[in-house]
């Protein structure tokens, strides 16, 4: 074949399949396009699913508020009306030993458009009895079904349309036929949740999941379509212990009278706690040479000697505190901080000695007995030997704001000779510059 016919051929061809495009782009053009609105109403989402953190105790008391966590949408060809029904589970449980699962009360929910449209039904005068779902935040789910839009069907089965009043939209049957496309105003709600676990004195910490089932229901025949959201909650054991004031404490014997005295530094150090778990809370002397040795050398750091004679060896025990108030689990001598100091030191205040051992634990150290708690009873569960949740702000059912906040006074007394009211045995301190830390450890009550 001559390549001018084989050239041909191939024109011929492209010519047909271009007019079968056109043909084909024609036939598509005159398929119509048609939205219908159905009834049962359908309903939709903007998103199924979110999530909360709660990690901070004042999120707690006053709650987490998430608006617009979703939106829902309305297509209807009939009169309708639109209600939610909830479940709250508890997937995780950090703290078995605490507290209560977090109840569906504690979940309030908003439904908001540009019609004020929640909260309306239909003969039974307004406000609606509950349950319902209104535009502010103080519906809670209290179990079954909660209207956002009319009210349970009455005799013969259906409520009938509902009509608003002017202001700021104007009058209008707002749960009638429509889109939410073109009746945004009516059939289209932002949906606002806020999660307060502190309507219970103490909440299981853990992961939960609230699901709500949104449902659009005919109003004659009561037939429903339904879509579901869900929001995973998770709730964190929060202790928070803050201090206030310096950080460092100078004590310079260079008189005379302050080795028999003592030198004390009073309200130096003030501790705060806000927890949502019953507590303790401990104070731990130790140093660098005491946790490199696991507590086999319980001796203040020595940075600096000024004498060849004497020992460097000083007992931690020596520094000695006073708490006010005392430990609202029962105080006294032996137990907490609280009696007052002493000349000589009469020994109840010295501070509790350890270091910090296998997997963070302490462990204390002889002289000390690990007893004194400034708060709560360290190593003793049983009930009443904690301090139960609450801060030191006034928190409703958390008991009086001073169980939350102490203030610390620090005394050290060398004494003539310089051995510490006996705690050095024959033998006098080495003069020098010496340092040591003190430890608060706030803990869930164990």
């Amino acid at each position: 074949m001559p390549f001018s016919a084989i050239f041909d051929l191939m024109e011929m061809l492209l010519e047909k399949a271009l007019i079968a495009s056109v043909f084909a782009l024609q036939f598509l053009f005159l398929s119509p396009v048609v939205v219908l609105a159905q009834c049962p109403p359908t309903i939709s989402l903007s998103t199924a699913s979110a999530s909360i953190s709660i990690n901070d105790f004042g999120d707690i008391t006053a709650g987490v508020t998430r608006n617009g966590i979703t939106n829902i949408s309305i297509n209807s060809g009939c009169d309708w009306d639109l209600f939610a029904e909830a479940t709250l589970v508890q997937n995780v449980d950090f703290t078995p030993a605490q507290g209560v699962v977090l109840p569906l009360s504690a979940i309030d929910i908003r439904a908001f458009n540009l019609c004020e449209t929640p909260n309306h039904d239909y003969g039974l005068g307004s406000p609606p009895p509950p349950p319902r779902i209104s535009n502010t935040l103080a519906a809670a789910f209290t179990g079954g079904r909660s209207y956002i839009v009319g009210t349970a069907p009455l005799p013969p089965g259906e409520d009938g349309p509902i009509a608003k009043a002017p202001g700021p939209c104007p009058a209008t049957v707002i749960n009638g036929a429509g889109t939410a496309a073109v009746n945004p105003t009516t059939h289209t709600f932002r949906i606002d949740i806020r999660v307060t676990p502190g309507i219970v004195p103490v909440v299981k910490p853990g992961l939960y999941d609230l699901t709500i089932n949104f449902s659009a229901m005919d109003d004659v025949t009561g037939v429903f379509n339904l879509t579901s959201f869900t929001l995973e909650i998770e709730i964190l054991p929060i202790l928070q212990l803050k201090m206030s004031t310096s950080d460092q404490l100078d004590f310079v014997f260079s008189d005379i009278t302050d080795y028999a005295a003592g030198i004390t530094r009073s309200g130096a150090t003030i501790l705060t706690v806000s927890s949502s778990l019953d507590w303790d809370l401990m104070a731990v002397g130790t140093s660098s040479l005491n946790e490199s040795t696991s507590g086999a050398s319980a001796f203040w750091d020595q940075n600096l000697s000024y004498s060849a004679l004497g020992s460097a060896s000083i007992p931690l025990g020596v520094l000695e505190l006073h708490q006010f108030p005392t430990n609202p689990a029962g105080g006294g001598p032996g137990v907490d901080y609280g009696p007052a100091f002493t000349t000589p030191p009469s020994g109840n205040n010295y501070v509790e000695v350890g270091y910090q051992g296998v997997g963070g634990a302490i462990v204390f150290s002889l002289p000390s007995t690990g007893d004194k708690t400034i708060a709560g009873n360290w190593g003793d569960a049983t009930a009443g030997n904690s301090v139960a949740p609450g801060g030191y702000l006034p928190v409703v059912g958390g008991g009086p704001t001073s169980d939350y906040r102490y203030v610390i006074s620090y005394r050290i007394t060398p004494g003539l000779p310089v051995r510490f009211n006996g705690l050095m045995v024959g033998v006098d301190a080495q003069p020098g510059y010496y340092t040591m830390q003190v430890r608060y450890l706030l803990t869930e009550d164990q």
